[in-house]
């Protein structure tokens, strides 16, 4: 009975392992900034019925990823569900015991999405976590771009006042001049570039420096000519 038992439990796990291998199957094709409300939903939900039965850190980092590109959906719309969003991802990837480069760079990012909805007194203390867990990133690995541009992100939207806009240029230089990926595990991650290039280019043009925001959005148009959030810019340059 004892063996049955064992039998049933492990062709059990076997199988979860399946779904999960499968709903992590060409992953970096399924989320996106385009990808549709309903798509996410879904995906989020799919996430939690498999880490329930199957706990695995992709698992928690998809998940978390999929809330991340899911907050700007209710940014400006419903401020109590974006702020349940960003600490429910920031729940999943803390509780990753042993963390990689790749969790700690999009904790960072949550983090900095969590600073809009933290009272001013907080917001120091919180600050610098989010910076150090950017940092985090980049030690543990020096080649994951997602490190760098996390650690841009946080600079670049921390007011001029209190010393922001230093590091942004030359984070997300470093950001696209990295591989898109710098883990060969086939779940890993490998978004990032085009947001790096983006947000290079809003930089240039918020300090006047047209001519290199349009330099680098021509080498990201031919790198991405099909890329819409690029082709939106290129109409306001």
């Amino acid at each position: 009975m004892q063996r049955a038992s064992i039998i049933i439990l492990f062709i059990f796990s076997l199988v979860n392992s399946v779904c999960a291998q499968n709903k992590l199957a060409h992953i970096q094709n399924k989320l996106g900034w385009q990808t549709p409300k309903d798509t996410l939903d879904k995906f989020i939900k799919d996430m939690e019925q498999l880490r329930s039965s199957h706990p695995n850190p992709y698992l928690n980092y998809w998940e978390a990823y999929a809330i991340y590109i899911s907050h700007i959906r209710f940014k400006n719309t419903d401020e109590k569900k974006a702020e349940a969003m960003v600490q429910q991802g920031i729940d999943l990837l803390e509780s990753i015991k042993n963390k990689n480069s790749e969790h700690y760079a999009l904790l960072a990012l949550l983090q900095g999405l969590e600073l809009a909805y933290s009272s001013s007194l907080t917001v120091p203390a919180k600050a610098a976590i989010n910076e150090g867990n950017a940092k985090k990133a980049i030690e543990l690995d020096p080649n994951n771009l997602r490190g760098y541009y996390a650690l841009a992100m946080k600079d670049y939207h921390t007011p001029k006042m209190f010393g922001g806009g230093k590091i942004v240029e030359e984070n997300l230089l470093k950001a696209i001049s990295l591989n898109d990926k710098s883990d060969e595990n086939p779940y890993a991650p490998d978004w990032g570039k085009i947001d790096s290039y983006r947000y290079l280019i809003w930089f240039y043009k918020k300090n006047e420096e047209l001519d290199k925001a349009k330099k680098y959005l021509e080498e990201a148009l031919n790198k991405y000519p099909e890329n819409k959030n690029l082709k939106a810019i290129k109409s306001k340059l």
